[in-house]
C-alpha cells in the first residue's frame, strides 16, 4: 500500500494518457514483481475487467505464457 499511496495519482495520471493512445500495453509493478496498475490495453490482452483483478498478481498469473516470459 506505501507504493500506491506514492505512486497513485501520477500512475493513474499516465495511465489515462496511454490508454489515449492504441495497442499502448503498460503496466507498473513493485519491487517484488507484483504488478500494481495496468492500462485498458493490458486488460483487454490478459482478460481482466480492471486493473483491480490484476493487482498483487505477477505477469505469469495472468498472461498468456510467451507474453508473460517478456
Amino acid at each position: 500500500m506505501a507504493f500506491l499511496k506514492k505512486a497513485v495519482l501520477n500512475a493513474e495520471t499516465f495511465k489515462e494518457m496511454l490508454d489515449e493512445i492504441p495497442d499502448v500495453a503498460m503496466y507498473i509493478k513493485d519491487m517484488d514483481g507484483r504488478i500494481m496498475a495496468l492500462n485498458r490495453r493490458n486488460c483487454d490482452i490478459s482478460n481482466m475487467r480492471d486493473d483491480l483483478d490484476a493487482f498483487g498478481r505477477r505477469s505469469d498469473e495472468i498472461f498468456p505464457g510467451a507474453l508473460a516470459q517478456s
